[in-house]
This record gives C-alpha cells, sequence and structure tokens, in this order.
C-alpha cells in the first residue's frame, strides 16, 4: 500500500484488539518521527506508551465520539503555539498513514484527561504541554474504508471561482483530510504557481465548540493534516512545492496559515 492508497482508504478506527505490536513497528515509527521535517521547524516531544503505562491517568481516553481505549498511544507534546500545532498535525498524520501502510487502525485523539498529570508523568519541562494522542494498534473488524467520506466539495473549500484548476487534482486528495467533529476547518485560494491555505476563524458556533471541546487547538492540528496531504500530492502528482510564508492578509472570516508554492 502506499501514501495515496493510505490516504483514500484510513479511517479512525475506535475499538481494538488487545495485541501486540511488533517491535519492529515501534522503531520505524520512531525512526520516522526524528526523520521528519516540519513546516515551521517547531520543537515536537513524541512518547509511545502501552496502555498499561498510563492506565491510572486514562481510564478511556475520551475521543470525539466516546471513549477509544488502544493498546498504543502516540503521545505528542508542544509548547501550544498556533505555529507547533500545525507542525504537530503535520508529522503526526506521516506517521498515522505509516502505520495505516502496516494495516494498523489509528485515531487522533484531542481531548482527554488531567493534563498536568500526563505532564508529570512524561517528566515534560515547564514549558512543554501533552496536546494530542495517537491511539493505535491492530483493529477490530476492517480498519479501512468501504466508501469515500463525508466531505465538502472542491467548489466550498475553494475561495476564488477564478482559480487555476491545475492544482485541483492535490486538494480532492486533501479533501480525505480527518478532522475534529468533521469540521473541515481549511479553505483554499488557488493562484498561477501557488495554493494559499486558510483556517476559518471562529464563528459563534466554533466560540462554543472551543470551550465544550477544545476545537480551537484542535483546527491548528487539523490544517497540520490538511498540509501534509497537500504536500503528499504535490509529489504524487509530479509538482515541486515547497511551504513559504504566505503574502497574503487574513480576511474577516478566515486566518492566513501558509503557502504552498511552485519552485
Amino acid at each position: 500500500m502506499n501514501e495515496e492508497e493510505a490516504i483514500r482508504k484510513r479511517k479512525s478506527t475506535r475499538k481494538y484488539k488487545d495485541t501486540e505490536v511488533a517491535p519492529s513497528i515501534i522503531e520505524e515509527v520512531k525512526k520516522c518521527f526524528s526523520d521528519s521535517e516540519t513546516i515551521f521547524g517547531s520543537k515536537i516531544k513524541l512518547d509511545i506508551k502501552k496502555r498499561q503505562e498510563i492506565d491510572g491517568i486514562i481510564k478511556g481516553i475520551v475521543g470525539d465520539y466516546g471513549k477509544v481505549v488502544s493498546p498504543y498511544y502516540l503521545i505528542f507534546s508542544t509548547k501550544g503555539e498556533k505555529k507547533t500545532l500545525i507542525d504537530l498535525g503535520y508529522i503526526g498524520q506521516k506517521l498515522v498513514l505509516q502505520l495505516t501502510q502496516k494495516k494498523l487502525g489509528t485515531c487522533w485523539i484531542g481531548k482527554f484527561g488531567d493534563k498536568q498529570k500526563f505532564k508529570e508523568r512524561l517528566d515534560l519541562s515547564d514549558e512543554c504541554i501533552p496536546q494530542a494522542f495517537i491511539a493505535f494498534g491492530e483493529a477490530k473488524g476492517n480498519p479501512f474504508r468501504e466508501k469515500e467520506p463525508n466531505r465538502k466539495p472542491l467548489d466550498q473549500l475553494i475561495i476564488n471561482k477564478d482559480h487555476n484548476s491545475k492544482f485541483e487534482k492535490i486538494l480532492e486528495l486533501v479533501r480525505f483530510a480527518p478532522s475534529a467533529i468533521n469540521g473541515q476547518p481549511w479553505r483554499f485560494e488557488l493562484k498561477k504557481d501557488k495554493i494559499n491555505f486558510y483556517l476559518t476563524k471562529k464563528g459563534l458556533v466554533k466560540k462554543v465548540l472551543t470551550k465544550i471541546a477544545n476545537i480551537g487547538t484542535l483546527n491548528y492540528i487539523d490544517m497540520g493534516i490538511c498540509l501534509r496531504y497537500a504536500k503528499i500530492g504535490a509529489k504524487i502528482y509530479s509538482k515541486e512545492m515547497t511551504f513559504e510564508k504566505s503574502d497574503k492578509d487574513s480576511m474577516n472570516n478566515l486566518e492566513d496559515i501558509v503557502s504552498l508554492k511552485e519552485k
């Protein structure tokens, strides 16, 4: 299974078998993390824990759709700044796709237990806070989707109607990106030689969800996942593209994030 197949077939897994993952796979994940580059150069700490190691704190980690109990967890810790959270999503989804290619189930978890207890258990520095988990392991049932996910069509995500269509294949792949409560908070502006990426700002509903479910923080992680898929799409469709600071200003309801530009 290649990366594109993993993107198209992967789904969130919320039920797992209580079985061991091969040590070689754990080592591959560690190497993939250490070899990975981020967009903004953020420092991110990764811990890989068996459920038994943090059972006293977890008691069934809560994901977007209820309890997620898995045999293993990737735990990402950062300072919690916006760009750092984007980098967390960008690097985290690379690990998710690697595990998907190994036919293992995965599930992002952004809402969990007492962060201070996790911080103490993981021996983190004062500025470093656990921000997200990825549950993983052997799935109960099929870890792959059987039909295309429920996603917005591109014409609802591209903000300029007179856009250049040459990047649409890349964005069709980006549409498969998962997001908290399937909010799909990204928007795209297509120019002659680049794609500008925006994040939807807080409306009334989003403000409420931010208080209840930490959606504000999670959406920056979502954006990192989106950007990972965009970079993979560019590679698949033979376009040499790199991230650069956008020269666009944020709009009333959209926050400017970054551009992906042809070399």
